[in-house]
């Protein structure tokens, strides 16, 4: 059986490390690679590393300063043995049959990438998200098809159904398809760079193959700061842009352009709708510069008049059409209060 790969960045994770190193360790599938990127930790991540190391020979430790997700995820590739990569994060755990399944998978199907489904975890509580059914698509399916369901809004329905959530940490890659294209994590990025890495290589693969399980655990980050995190809209803004650079370069169909404005569109309503209405507005006109951005503001529109009709998606349309978004958080806070 060929080598799997499996890369962990790690930043300050001393209270689930244990279970996560723990879970890959329990795989079924035995022939694999474990690389631990300590990104600058300051707790006792590092220690416990060493420790999992000096009892696995198959466990590579490597430290460096506080560099960012995407520099570790960069130097677990570059140093990387296996003839496949799977990356999973320091808080989350994994099915000990997840491997032996993806692995199967992407070799019976002769796929570049094999993909399973995930648990997501908020508050104790499991949701699962998997695909329709197990699928396999080729070649101009993948551009046309695939690509638009990690990127957003089903617009012509009007709601995120049927999204595949686009991360990396359920997939199993082919490594000879990202050193072939010298594909990396872009390391400017603090927002969405897994969903770039992920389009980037999608669009050098022939056969992409499903596993219709969930069989990665994903624990959502429930304690959300409550206010307007400035530097979090950059990120999404710069992220967009990095997104539609790609789409330009690619030449895909307009559907996916469109898509991705609606997704920015979405996710800035949702964040906004959950702030508190007892700030400085000095954030708002942030927010308000670029939701006007040209390739965005041309789809809010026609975003709210095909999202099913309610009393908050109304409070969006009007708040959108006079470009008041400070207007948007007291409206949706009122709204909750009466409901």
């Amino acid at each position: 059986m060929d080598l799997i790969s499996v890369i962990v960045p790690i930043y300050n994770a001393e209270k689930t490390l244990n279970m996560c190193i723990s879970s890959i360790l329990n795989q079924e599938y035995k022939n694999i690679q474990i690389l631990l990127i300590n990104d600058g930790s300051s707790d006792e991540s590092l220690n416990i590393c060493n420790n999992f190391k000096e009892n696995h020979e198959n466990i590579k430790v490597i430290s460096i300063n506080n560099s960012g997700v995407s520099i570790a995820r960069n130097i677990g590739i570059k140093n990387s043995d296996g003839k496949y990569i799977a990356f999973v994060d320091s808080d989350d755990f994994i099915d000990n049959k997840m491997l032996i399944k993806l692995y199967s998978n992407i070799i019976n199907e002769d796929s570049d990438i094999s993909l399973c489904g995930y648990k997501l975890i908020v508050e104790n509580k499991g949701i699962n998200c998997f695909f329709e059914n197990d699928l396999t698509i080729e070649d101009n399916n993948i551009v046309n098809k695939l690509i638009p369901r990690f990127i957003g809004i089903n617009n012509k329905e009007g709601k995120t159904i049927n999204i595949y959530f686009g991360c990396i940490w359920r997939c199993l890659f082919t490594k000879a398809l990202i050193f072939d294209n010298n594909l990396n994590f872009n390391e400017k990025l603090k927002c969405c760079e897994d969903l770039i890495f992920l389009l980037n290589y999608l669009f050098y693969c022939k056969r992409v193959s499903f596993v219709n399980e969930c069989l990665y655990n994903y624990f959502s980050n429930s304690n959300n700061q409550n206010y307007l995190d400035l530097d979090k809209f950059k990120e999404i803004y710069k992220s967009h842009n990095e997104i539609e650079k790609l789409f330009k370069e690619k030449n895909i169909s307009e559907i996916n352009k469109t898509n991705l404005s609606y997704r920015i569109i979405y996710g800035f309503c949702g964040e906004i709708k959950n702030q508190s209405i007892y700030q400085k507005s000095k954030n708002i006109f942030l927010i308000n510069k670029i939701l006007r951005k040209k390739s965005i503001n041309y789809n809010i529109k026609e975003f709210l008049n095909e999202i099913k009709c309610n009393k908050v998606n109304f409070v969006y349309y009007i708040c959108m059409k006079i470009n008041s978004y400070l207007l948007i958080i007291i409206l949706l806070k009122f709204y909750n209060y009466l409901r």
